[in-house]
């Protein structure tokens, strides 16, 4: 008989040793989350770090400004408001003048007096104020998400990685540091506060300090409607998160009560001097108009507490929980969030890499830094800005007013009376959230634009929803539904801004066919049409007098004479 051949079998892991291995790439997995034996962190050490950090801010923002003072896309309302206040002696007023609408002012109003006090202080503009201070709020909440993230990850090394990778993603600036980011900058400000406070209040079993979030979170209230739900938001939920849940019940118990009593003057005087309308008005703008709630942050969710239990990282959860409150700008403050979860992911790669390859260990920090950095920049991060100014109003939300379009705004100062109203039109002007011209015009010139959007969501009627969509309607009428939205709206100037793109000429000729008269004033990117409309009267067949409206043109004599670029009659 043939011999019966052995075969060497190899004996299957064991359950211990698949646990021990489990339990050992958990433990690499949470080294971040605890302090090097070694370390000594100095002050001199805190500061290098928050100056990287500031770093890496500045040069993904300043290339934004151009080298010039004036603000970031929007801000033109805001600007007015200031205004408002120090007409009115800093009492707040109840409405503001801006675009001739009568605006309640149901806005919180924390941030138009720190702007109307640093025009004080300073003795610049509203329009200066609205360029550097934004920036400034920024930069401050930079250094707050440095010390929050000190509070996760104790080592400075993740830290510092942490708050760059925050200053790396393209919406922890993107509507904070234009001009409007005076409120929304403020708010992220007030809010990071109080996250820091409320973490640092869990860490030190301090009521004290879960009461001064308490009053952060009011502040950011008072500051920007979003910021303060962020911060209360975060508060509740890190109070779920962390350990100690009964004593952190408590401290969010303490800082809600102490935050409603930041709030409750505001809201005293808003109900007496206009009522809830109009922020009930606003409220019903954002939500679900801008970003209607799908299938995959509820699966975004579900995965996240899946992985907190498993991975042992809480905070995933408190990122994927921002989207469901904050529809219109999660983005913006999940941000601040994100920047904490990116250390740790990128940590987990660089555990497995190591562990395959041990080539990766010697250049292993280095690799968790570019790694970081370039997962961040891929969200928006790299600034947008373009030489060509189309190319830089198609892709950069964050374009300023030209040069040549304010001179346009002061040549329609000149050439228009007080009450005449106007129809701004430019390559932004069916996204009205980027229309900077529009809101800037009402504000420069002191005359009405009676297609801008800003202001009107505190308005009863729809007017907000009215204004958007006849904008978007704009963008896709023929030639006679341009004209239809024109008569609808009578405007007495066309104030065209180039350039344009094939689309948008389409609809700049359509208006300067409209206006049948020679502009008024022209250069290098704008026109200027009056439209003059004389009212006929005719027999009707019974002796009723009916109407008719026509356009009439310009004499050829009043285009004869200019000033620079602007025409006039001639003596």
């Amino acid at each position: 008989m043939t011999p019966r051949q052995s075969v060497a079998v190899a004996p299957a892991p064991s359950l211990d040793t698949n646990r021990a291995a489990t339990a050992e790439i958990l433990h690499e997995l949470s080294l971040p989350l605890h302090p090097l034996a070694l370390e000594q962190r100095s002050t001199r050490a805190v500061i290098k770090d928050i100056a990287i950090a500031l770093a890496v801010a500045l040069v993904l923002r300043l290339p934004y400004f151009r080298g010039r003072l004036f603000p970031l896309n929007d801000g033109g309302m805001f600007a007015q408001i200031i205004d408002n206040i120090r007409a009115a002696h800093f009492v707040f007023p109840t409405h503001t003048t801006y675009n001739f609408l009568d605006i309640p002012l149901s806005y919180p109003p924390l941030g138009f007096y720190l702007g109307a006090l640093c025009t004080v202080v300073t003795g610049q503009s509203a329009v200066s104020v609205l360029t550097w201070l934004p920036l400034a709020l920024n930069l401050l909440a930079v250094v707050v998400i440095y010390f929050i993230a000190k509070e996760v990850y104790p080592a400075g090394f993740y830290a510092c990685l942490a708050a760059c990778c925050y200053a790396s993603i393209g919406r922890s600036a993107e509507w904070l540091i234009m001009g409007g980011g005076l409120t929304r900058g403020l708010g992220m400000l007030f809010a990071s506060v109080a996250i820091l406070l409320f973490v640092r209040s869990h860490k030190c079993d301090s009521m004290m300090l879960a009461a001064w979030s308490g009053v952060c979170v009011g502040l950011a209230v008072l500051s920007h409607l979003e910021g303060g739900i962020f911060a209360a938001l975060s508060v509740i939920v890190l109070s779920v998160l962390l350990p100690k849940r009964f004593q952190n019940l408590q401290f969010s118990l303490l800082a809600g009560i102490v935050s409603i009593a930041v709030v409750l003057p505001w809201v005293i005087w808003l109900y007496r001097h206009l009522g809830f309308g109009p922020l009930m008005n606003a409220a019903i703008t954002g939500g679900a108009y801008y970003a209607p709630l799908r299938w995959i942050p509820l699966s975004f969710l579900a995965a996240s507490i899946i992985f907190a239990v498993i991975a042992r990282f809480p905070y995933v959860c408190w990122l994927t929980v921002i989207p469901w409150f904050l529809r219109r700008s999660g983005a913006t403050y999940s941000a601040a969030v994100a920047g904490l979860c990116m250390v740790w992911f990128v940590n987990a790669i660089m555990v497995l890499l190591v562990r395959r390859a041990a080539f990766f260990r010697r250049w292993r920090d280095a690799l968790l830094v570019a790694l970081a950095l370039t997962f961040s920049l891929q969200f928006s991060g790299l600034p947008q800005v373009r030489s060509d100014r189309l190319a830089d109003l198609r892709l950069n939300t964050r374009a300023q007013v030209s040069p040549a379009e304010l001179q346009g705004m002061q040549a329609a100062v000149q050439l228009a009376p007080a009450n005449a109203k106007f129809f701004v039109f430019d390559q932004r002007t069916s996204e009205w959230y980027e229309d900077m011209i529009a809101e800037w015009f009402p504000y420069f010139t002191q005359r009405q634009c009676v297609n801008t959007a800003q202001g009107r969501e505190w308005l009863p009627n729809h007017a907000f929803f009215t204004a958007v969509d006849l904008s978007a309607a704009l963008e896709f009428s023929l030639s006679s539904g341009v004209v239809k939205i024109l008569d609808k709206l009578q405007p007495d100037f066309i104030f065209v801004a180039g350039p344009f793109d094939e689309d948008h000429e389409t609809i700049a000729n359509t208006l300067r066919a409209y206006a049948k008269t020679a502009p008024i004033y022209k250069n290098s990117e704008v026109l200027i049409y009056k439209v003059e409309r004389q009212t006929l009267a005719t027999s009707g067949a019974e002796g009723v007098s009916t109407q008719a409206t026509a356009i009439r043109a310009e004499p050829p004599s009043l285009a004869a004479a200019r000033v620079g670029q602007v025409l006039v009659p001639p003596l």
